[in-house]
């Protein structure tokens, strides 16, 4: 085996969200609706289904997404401050901003008034609040390098008009005396509250709806999301009934029902939780569940190339998704499952074998069996991806109900090939000979011999066995690649207990025999 570092990869996850597209985009689409609530449990996908939903209707909606969860906030009168920066962090990052060309929004002269009054208090503000909202970007380079250009320009329109206009000659205006009203007002009309607007409205000029996603509300703390909650349900436009700066839709994304565990231990299970958020709600919300898209996903998983490991991990998804054990959260850790190959058995060759076996080179010295060989042992890899570790693994596993069900016709082939070697590897670990050697034949002349095996079980109502090896001297090792034979046998059904049972006694195997180290599988034993 040459000392070169492979790694085995999952290929992206695509949900295909199927009716659930179909219903949001009723829903979203609805003039009615202008503030939502998309609820649904943690960890089903809300966050990338509304990600990938808005992506593929560019030309009608854009999306400015906040997440408030990651906010440094010291108190809870100055959130909204930062939201209002974040939320002009994001239309900048989207190239829907140019701080140079403020002179040429509507509000141009009051703005050149205000900035001669209060020489870089709009970058210096914008710069506070950022910092609150994103507190943690040391290696998020696109954000840090988003925050630094915005002030950098923001400032530089601020030091042309603060220089070519001295305070003195400012007239007052009405603008200019809101934005020193309290910053905890309702009617608060702060500078980055009058240029979000006109940002908003210069993109619903181009056609598009501007669509505000405050996500992951219910992990803020209780202050801050009733905080949310009521400016966005109380605090209208005061010359209109449109949105807070003028948003098409402003959109919550939540679990509801964690909302109101909040809200009644905040407040009293007695308060009627119902009335406070219809305050909030256009219309109905929109219940978030994606479970039959998942399972369709699973019952197709395509994520690796190995016939076998692929239908077992159908079989077990599939059984997962039924149950809601398996959410899209755990299915994107797909995608950083790997390990190196490493020596499952490795096996000396006697000398009397070396006489005897006809098909393999005199100059081999051992018998080896590697991970990639056993194509459990990728399933058991990524399933612990999944849940987290072994014995998180073998937990889900349990949690399988209804598990005398028939495995799928198309199915069987491909588990059987993959449980055949980790069965006889189990069954046989006491002599691992007993897998690549037939027993010796004694002849009429007194004379024995033996052969490369081909090892066959039977595994449910499948017959299958290993009918050619590729053998050969490689560092005068032997190693095994084998091409599988399978076919329909008389044997009992191949059901989901018999594969959920095999699978759980290979991850006993793992841990007895110390694989977790080598395939960067987290124990707890």
């Amino acid at each position: 085996m040459t000392n070169q570092i492979r790694t085995t990869r999952t290929s992206e996850i695509e949900i295909p969200y199927g009716s659930v597209t179909y219903r949001f985009d009723q829903h979203i689409s609805n003039k009615q609706i202008h503030r939502t609530i998309v609820s649904g449990a943690f960890g089903t996908g809300k966050s990338t289904f509304l990600k990938d939903y808005f992506r593929s209707n560019e030309e009608k909606y854009v999306m400015i997404r906040i997440d408030p969860v990651n906010y440094s906030v010291n108190n809870n009168d100055d959130i909204f401050d930062i939201i209002k920066a974040d939320i002009l962090l994001q239309f900048y990052i989207l190239g829907l901003s140019k701080p140079k060309e403020l002179e040429q929004l509507p509000i141009a002269q009051v703005w050149k008034d205000f900035v001669a009054q209060n020489p870089l208090s709009f970058a210096s503000h914008i710069a506070t609040a950022l910092s609150k909202a994103f507190p943690f970007t040391d290696h998020v380079s696109g954000v840090i390098g988003a925050i630094n250009a915005l002030i950098k320009d923001v400032k530089e329109f601020e030091e042309k008009w603060s220089k070519e206009k001295p305070p003195g000659e400012v007239q007052a205006t009405a603008f200019v005396d809101r934005i020193h009203e309290s910053p905890t007002s309702l009617w608060e009309n702060s500078a980055i509250a009058e240029y979000i607007r006109s940002l908003v409205s210069d993109v619903q000029f181009s056609g598009r709806k501007v669509v505000l996603a405050v996500d992951d509300l219910d992990r803020l703390d209780p202050e801050h999301i009733f905080r949310i909650l009521n400016v966005f349900s109380a605090h209208l436009e005061s010359d209109s009934d449109n949105n807070k700066f003028g948003f098409d839709k402003i959109m919550l994304v939540c679990d509801l029902d964690n909302i109101q565990k909040i809200y009644a231990h905040r407040y009293g299970k007695d308060v009627d939780f119902n009335g406070y958020i219809d305050k909030f709600l256009s219309e109905e919300f929109f219940q978030f569940s994606i479970t039959d898209a998942v399972t369709q996903y699973c019952r197709s998983f395509s994520g690796i190339e190995n016939n076998g490991a692929r239908s077992v991990l159908q079989a077990l998804l599939t059984a997962f998704a039924n149950q809601n054990i398996l959410t899209v959260r755990r299915l994107m850790r797909f995608r950083i499952a790997h390990y190196n190959p490493f020596v499952v058995i490795k096996h000396p060759v006697e000398d009397q074998l070396k006489r005897e076996l006809t098909r393999v080179s005199k100059s081999v010295s051992d018998f080896i069996l590697t991970s990639e060989d056993v194509s459990l042992m990728l399933v058991v890899k990524l399933l612990t991806t999944i849940f987290g570790s072994l014995e998180n693994c073998v937990v889900a596993l349990n949690k399988i109900l209804n598990a005398d069900t028939e495995i799928d016709e198309t199915l069987k082939d491909g588990i059987a090939q993959c449980l055949l070697l980790p069965s006889l590897i189990m069954d046989k670990k006491t002599n691992p000979n007993e897998i690549f050697i037939r027993s010796y034949t004694q002849h009429a002349n007194g004379y024995t011999s033996c052969d490369i095996s081909f090892p066959w079980m039977h595994i449910g109502d499948r017959y299958v066995e290993i009918h050619k090896w590729t053998t050969g001297g490689v560092d005068d090792r032997w190693y095994a690649q084998a091409q599988y034979y399978t076919k329909k046998s008389d044997g009992r059904a191949l059901t989901l207990s018999a594969l959920r049972d095999r699978v759980k006694q290979f991850c006993d195997f793992v841990r007895d025999k110390h694989f977790v180290h080598q395939m960067n599988i987290v124990s707890c034993e």
